[in-house]
C-alpha cells in the first residue's frame, strides 16, 4: 500500500505539471479541486493497472497479484469495485480480524503471491 501511495503521488505531480503546462492549473490550496482531481486519478491508477496487469506497481514489487475468487484475472468491473471501496472511510482497518479487506470481500477478489 505504501508503494502505491508513493506512485499515486508521483502520478499526481506529473499530471499536475502537465495540466499546468496546458493552462489547466490545479489550485492545491482549494480542497474541492484537489479532491476533484485526485479521486479520479486514484480510481484510474488502481482500476486500470489491476485490469490490464492484475497488479499495481506495489504488487509488482511485492510479487503479488489480484485474482477473482476462481483464481482468474479480474475484469474492469471487479477492479472498479475494489477501487471504489478504497474510498470508504477506515476501509484499511477492515483487514483486522479476517485478514481480508472490505475491497476484496465486496469485489469477490483476492491478492495472491505470483
Amino acid at each position: 500500500m505504501i508503494i502505491d501511495v508513493i506512485c499515486y503521488y508521483i502520478l499526481m505531480i506529473i499530471l499536475a505539471v502537465i495540466f499546468d503546462l496546458v493552462g489547466l492549473g490545479i489550485d492545491f490550496n482549494n480542497t474541492l479541486m484537489v479532491y476533484a482531481f485526485g479521486l479520479p486519478v486514484h480510481f484510474l491508477y488502481h482500476s486500470s493497472l489491476e485490469t490490464v496487469f492484475g497488479k499495481t506497481v506495489g504488487k509488482m514489487i511485492t510479487k503479488t497479484r489480484v485474482v477473482d475468487e476462481g483464481g482468474d484475472k479480474i475484469n474492469f468491473s471487479e477492479a472498479a469495485v475494489r477501487s471504489l471501496c478504497r474510498f470508504i472511510p477506515f476501509e484499511a482497518f477492515t483487514f483486522l480480524g479476517s485478514g481480508l479487506g472490505l475491497h476484496d470481500r465486496l469485489s469477490k477478489t483476492r491478492v495472491i503471491n505470483g
